[in-house]
């Protein structure tokens, strides 16, 4: 065996690769060891040795002509991924051998998940991608599981099984397998010490399992193994065809096993063999008596994933747990295990937009019904919702995020119900109800500091606001009701948009002086070119008035009189100073889909063209637009008619941030309104945007457009112009209609955005 390898691999190692042939059959000696020669003279003599480790094994599943592909994608792993990889690849003939020596049954993920995209989105209820990864699992996000599958010799037995591990992570996301609520009780001990202490960074499942056994990997097969009763349960009742497959699935692999594991002592293997049996009977099941009550609660409509903790707890402490659960996903290859840090992840981003649009549907139901009372009680303010419901000591402690005890819960949830009652639109009123359960399945209780937070958005903690709003937006604070046009109806829905003018917060950084080092060439080039626009002062001659004589005039008047005519009176030069009498609004959308290089384009913009237009006397006014739903739109104001450009307003442009959805029109309808206190001969409302005005609700698609179009037809009967600089390669589809055909412009690279815009300002107002 020595002329096969370098020196590299010592006489120990021969002589394991000896012992390894010995174990090859004589007929098949030939070729494996032409293979050897290949992978060792060719590639690596090491990863040939680990080719002879792994031959007899390989051998099992496969002929001699078969096993030169194999080695063939061996070193093709080893071409790409290097030696590690391909020594992998041979150590796995059981997993990598499958397409080589079963090509008939073989059945590969992009076959079946394109044909099953339909039913995983009706069982969810939202689309799940399905990815190929090196194990079976969900972080209720994706799917993930080995791109191809052959464990049984039928390929439609294969089609079958590659359906169950699908609709079974499927079915761990609509039961809510992962939504254990993280309880004061639930603790994790630290690396420094065996201190326990409460973990709030983390969701209730990553806790659960940390804490269940040692190694969290087998903890996580475990509540798997647990949960599957449960979501199977469920399925059977709202599923029948599909537990019928599943049954039919479970009928082969019994068929296909090669002994039993019914008179096994270890119970998590005669929990797996329950399951493969299709639950006969519980009284049946050889377990102890309480761990057959928890059973018995778990296959009840009304198990959730508490009751599925509570077993696994109990089976935790089970001997040869490990070995039983690596017997356990053989009888159950469809049960797949957990990732709890991608599943962590997941549900932690998950929490973070339950509560944003907690929030925001809140202080919108808040503020749309101080709305509708303003007009009864001028001094209406929000305590009736609020305060009012608590002492003063309770409402201290909930508006700066105490108040965690029982009874303080208690005050929470009567508030809550409060805001629901008080709630006209029921579909909002829906929403906030299913945000609360599932914060609640989250966290076992809405927070505090959720209710404090959603009041302190609508109301400016709890003062008391005056909300008095009046037709058409006119109103005292900060709060706005506009009309919103329905072109299906050819009418306007009256004060259904509730608008919040915001304060852009001011942002400390470096962002605006790296901008003006930046463009510093460009910013001293378009100074000059706007100080041409400045201006100037003419002479006008021959007029019957000025400060000065005409000298020309007089010398003509004088040959007039000779000649006996008339004289003109019209004999002095009048000086004259041409004013720009001209008022521009810079509309920002704030949408989320802004983030990034457009955003940063965007700000850059704003800071070239403030920089020029320091040099003009023209009025200009920046606010920023942002929002979901109708009654949550915001209008930031960054810089106003009246506000000179310094530190403030470039610590607010700085500020500009993505935030959440497009609605145009509330936003149009409030600038032509703040117009009407500008005086001026030429108004321009420039709109910089990334695509068409969309929302959470409805308003998206015609709705959207033609409300935007209605408002933009509002603003030019008041006497603005409307124009709109867009970076959405769409645009095309839609502006036309919204601005008319030359009234917008297409920036087709948003890098170019901070030279076009100044030229557009130019064109725009000479």
């Amino acid at each position: 065996m020595e002329i096969f390898f370098s020196e590299n691999i010592g006489h120990y190692h021969v002589d394991q690769a000896v012992e390894s042939l010995l174990k090859v059959p004589k007929r098949d000696i030939g070729p494996v060891l032409s293979l050897v020669r290949l992978i060792a003279y060719s590639v690596s003599d090491l990863l040939a040795f680990s080719f002879i480790e792994n031959v007899p094994r390989a051998l099992e599943f496969l002929d001699t002509n078969q096993l030169r592909d194999w080695v063939t994608g061996a070193l093709a792993v080893y071409e790409e991924q290097g030696l590690h990889p391909a020594e992998d690849y041979l150590a796995r003939p059981e997993e990598t051998s499958l397409q080589f020596c079963r090509a008939n049954q073989f059945v590969s993920l992009d076959e079946v998940a394109s044909r099953l995209t339909l039913l995983v989105t009706g069982i969810t209820g939202k689309i799940m991608p399905i990815k190929k990864g090196d194990r079976l699992f969900t972080d209720t996000e994706k799917i993930y599981l080995r791109d191809h599958l052959s464990l049984f010799p039928s390929r439609q037995d294969n089609e079958l099984l590659l359906k169950i591990m699908i609709l079974h992570k499927c079915a761990q996301t609509r039961y809510a397998s992962f939504n254990l609520p993280l309880l004061p009780s639930d603790t994790l001990k630290t690396p420094k010490s065996n201190a326990l202490t409460v973990d709030h960074e983390n969701t209730g499942i990553f806790v659960f399992l940390k804490n269940l056994h040692k190694d969290i990997e087998v903890a996580s097969r475990l509540y798997v193994l647990v949960d599957t009763v449960r979501i199977e349960a469920a399925l059977k009742r709202d599923f029948p065809g599909i537990f019928r497959d599943l049954n039919r699935l479970k009928q082969t692999l019994i068929l296909g096993m090669q002994k039993s594991f019914e008179n096994n002592s270890s119970p998590v293997l005669k929990l797996a063999s329950w399951i493969l049996q299709g639950y006969h009977p519980i009284d049946q099941l050889d377990i102890p008596p309480e761990m057959r009550r928890m059973l018995s609660e778990l296959i009840q409509p009304w198990a959730t994933a508490s009751q599925s903790a509570v077993v696994a707890k109990f089976l935790a402490g089970s001997n040869e747990l490990e070995t039983a659960l690596d017997e356990a996903e053989k009888i159950l290859p469809y049960i797949g295990t957990a990732s709890p840090t991608l599943i962590n992840k997941a549900l932690l981003k998950r929490r973070k937009e339950c509560e944003k649009k907690f929030l925001e549907i809140m202080a919108a139901i808040i503020a749309t019904g101080e709305a509708n009372r303003g007009k009864k009680d001028k001094n209406a303010c929000i305590a009736p919702l609020g305060p009012s419901l608590l002492d003063k000591d309770k409402a201290t402690a909930l508006i700066t995020g105490f108040g965690t005890s029982e009874n303080e819960r208690t005050d929470i949830n009567e508030i809550l119900e409060c805001i629901l009652l008080s709630c006209q639109d029921e579909s909002l009123a829906e929403e906030l109800r299913n945000l609360i359960s599932e914060i609640k399945s989250d966290l076992g209780h809405v927070p505090s500091s959720y209710v404090s937070s959603g009041f302190g958005l609508s109301t400016n903690a709890w003062a008391d606001v005056n909300l008095d709003l009046e037709e058409e937006g006119e109103g005292s604070h900060s709060f706005f009701a506009y009309d919103e046009w329905d072109f299906r109806r050819q009418a306007y829905r009256k004060r259904w948009c509730t608008l919040r003018e915001i304060q852009l917060t001011e942002t400390t950084g470096d962002f605006v002086d790296q901008t003006l080092k930046r463009y510093r060439g460009q910013i001293s080039i378009l100074k000059r070119q706007f100080e041409m626009l400045r201006p100037q002062h003419c002479f006008l001659k021959r007029q019957s008035e000025g400060e000065e004589i005409d000298l020309d005039a007089v010398v003509e008047a004088y040959s007039d009189i000779h000649a006996r005519c008339s004289p003109s009176e019209h004999l002095f030069i009048r000086q004259e100073r041409k004013e720009r009498d001209i008022a521009v609004t810079f509309l920002v959308d704030m949408s989320a889909s802004t983030e990034g290089w457009i955003n940063r384009s965007i700000k850059e913009a704003l800071i070239l063209l403030c920089e020029s237009l320091n040099v003009l006397e023209d009025q200009y006014a920046i606010y920023g637009f942002s929002g979901m739903r109708r009654t949550g739109c915001h209008f930031f104001r960054i810089k106003d008619f009246d506000e000179a450009y310094g530190h403030s307003v470039k610590a607010k442009i700085s500020g500009i941030t993505p935030r959440d959805y497009t609605r145009m029109g509330p936003a149009i309808r409030h600038v032509t309104k703040l117009f009407k206190e500008v005086e001026a001969r030429l108004k321009i409302l420039v709109t910089l945007s990334d695509g068409k005005p969309e929302d959470y609700d409805e308003y998206k698609g015609p709705y959207a457009i033609e409300d935007t179009r209605k408002a933009l037809l509002e603003a030019r009967e008041q006497g603005i112009k409307p124009f709109c600089i867009t970076i959405d390669k769409e645009a095309k589809q839609y502006l036309p209609h919204m601005y008319g055909e030359v009234n917008y412009v297409l920036v087709k690279d948003v890098s170019h955005l901070h030279r076009r815009i100044a030229e557009i300002y130019r064109l725009l107002t000479t």
